[in-house]
């Protein structure tokens, strides 16, 4: 599975640390049929799990990303409004000034630069609710 990756080096614009590398599947597939002698399916992902489509028939999910995180880019993500909400059973998140699953790590005096106590906490909140639901057969 490929996902996309690129990088935008100019930090007063909101970009990253890296220097510019814009996304270039041309040369992904020429690195993979060099590298590996195959050419990556850039649709294998949306296809066999059903792409972000996959938050509007699925339930019991909570999709959280790192703000910082590369694989972001894949992900579901909230809206512009802070939560996406696809339906009654899935919910985006984002950890504000974290990388990759600080959500599941153990809690660290770091967690106060973030607002992964904060998601940590809707993450049992939802986990919980769903456990009690299940018990009680409504789910």
């Amino acid at each position: 599975m490929v996902l996309p990756s690129s990088y935008n080096g100019n930090l007063s614009s909101g970009g990253d640390m890296f220097y510019d590398m814009p996304w270039q599947p041309a040369a992904v597939t020429s690195g993979c049929q060099s590298s590996y002698g195959v050419t990556p399916d850039f649709y294998w992902g949306k296809v066999g799990y059903g792409g972000r489509a996959v938050s509007s028939t699925a339930t019991n999910i909570v999709f959280t990303n790192g703000e910082l995180d590369p694989w972001r880019a894949g992900g579901i993500v909230p809206t512009s409004a802070g939560k996406y909400l696809a339906t009654p059973g899935t919910t985006a998140l984002i950890v504000t000034n974290a990388g990759h699953h600080m959500d599941l790590m153990f809690s660290a005096p770091e967690d106060s630069l973030t607002n992964v106590i904060q998601v940590r906490a809707i993450e049992l909140e939802h986990i919980t609710r769903w456990i009690n639901e299940h018990h009680a057969g409504t789910n």
